[in-house]
């Protein structure tokens, strides 16, 4: 009598998520690198695109649908429609950009005004490392951090290079650590979780 070996059952975990952040940041570099291990040099702007991910681990699938917004802000319905859908949003800037830094507070409040009570898990990247050129401070950053991290709106915080593929794993990792806080990956610990610290000892003292 033949015995049919027995089918493992996969438990099944699939996100939503978006990618926001001003144009010309590598938001499409980033989601590119982690899920088809690519990189292109060449700029080409998006409207909207749509990337998917499995990963097997331990008997379950996670999977990652990562919506990739335009970076012109020119297509406000269709931004807001992804922010309400997403799991988790990914916001992106480039480090030798005070310009997109600052954009991320307004794209931040359009976040917190769009989900309200319901709140959603956010990573914060700022991106191009490997280019050495930094016009964003780390204690602009801790205070960014310390201004909208909050139980509903938890945020983290991850400096990466697409072109050098540094730290773009710990990007999605973060993520995953939010939204399945039980499965997901140990967290790195970045040096701006010390400047939140002290962020949010001098507002106490203050």
């Amino acid at each position: 009598m033949k015995h049919c070996p027995l089918q493992r059952r996969y438990h099944r975990n699939s996100f939503e998520i978006a990618l926001l952040g001003a144009a010309s940041v590598g938001k499409t570099s980033l989601v590119r690198r982690s899920f088809y291990g690519e990189f292109d040099d060449e700029y080409t702007p998006t409207v909207e695109d749509y990337y998917k991910r499995e990963t097997h681990q331990n008997h379950s699938v996670t999977v990652l649908n990562a919506t990739d917004c335009a970076g012109s802000f020119q297509f406000p319905a269709m931004r807001q429609v992804t922010i309400r859908r997403a799991a988790g949003v990914v916001l992106v800037f480039s480090l030798d950009s005070e310009f997109s830094f600052r954009e991320l507070y307004r794209i931040l409040h359009e976040v917190i005004m769009t989900r309200g009570e319901e709140g959603v898990p956010i990573v914060v990247v700022g991106n191009k490392k490997d280019l050495g050129v930094r016009e964003v401070s780390e204690e602009e950053i801790a205070e960014l951090t310390r201004k909208f991290s909050s139980d509903r709106f938890p945020l983290e915080y991850v400096e990466a290079s697409a072109k050098d593929n540094l730290n773009v794993e710990e990007v999605f990792n973060q993520l995953l650590r939010l939204l399945m806080p039980e499965a997901a990956p140990k967290k790195k610990r970045f040096k701006i979780s010390k400047l939140v610290n002290e962020a949010k000892e001098k507002c106490h003292v203050m």
